[in-house]
């Protein structure tokens, strides 16, 4: 009976641990899309409300996966093919979706903030290095309409992605406004 209860007090302590994680998370990010919401609502300037997100989100973020899991959630949604969705996405705020403030280079209509993070995301290490360009121009040339502003975009924002880490990523707010913001 002894030997039984060993593995199963493990087994609670490692849920409790993972609870705690997990409510660690959920606030951070709760957190994080409030501030996103209010930077983004009718916004003038979608690229500086990316700035000051990833600042903010950056000041609560421990470390360069943590901070682009958490823009992920905020910006895109559960995920990449699930974007829109989740409950801390705050793409439906009045004024969040456009391309304002952005290097004239890299404005198409569309919702900027969200290819700018996704690119990020998919440089960080959903796919290998170079990839997420690749897949820009793919789905561009698949959607019928070869887009340069996306396409550039996903250079940029897939160069920085591969590049955060560890001793860097609170400098994402001044790579974005360096790179993307005009």
């Amino acid at each position: 009976m002894k030997k039984l209860a060993a593995p199963v007090i493990v087994m609670l302590l490692a849920s409790s641990a993972l609870s705690a994680g997990q409510d660690a998370d959920d606030a951070r990010r709760k957190d994080i899309s409030a501030k996103g919401a209010a930077l983004f609502k009718n916004t003038g300037n979608h690229c500086h409300a990316f700035r000051d997100l990833a600042a903010f989100a950056a000041g609560k973020a421990n470390g360069a996966l943590q901070l682009v899991e958490d823009l992920k959630f905020v910006l895109i949604g559960k995920g990449i093919l699930d974007r829109g969705s989740g409950p801390y996405y705050i793409g439906n705020t009045p004024g969040a979706r456009g391309d304002s403030g952005f290097q004239e280079s890299l404005r198409d209509g569309s919702p900027q903030v969200e290819h700018a993070m996704a690119a990020i995301y998919l440089g960080r290490g959903e796919v290998p290095a170079g990839m997420a360009s690749a897949l820009a121009a793919f789905s561009e040339v698949v959607g019928g309409t070869p887009n340069a502003a996306d396409a550039q975009l996903y250079l940029i924002g897939g160069d920085i992605g591969a590049r955060l880490s560890a001793s860097n990523y609170r400098q994402l707010p001044n790579v974005i406004e360096r790179t993307m913001c005009k």
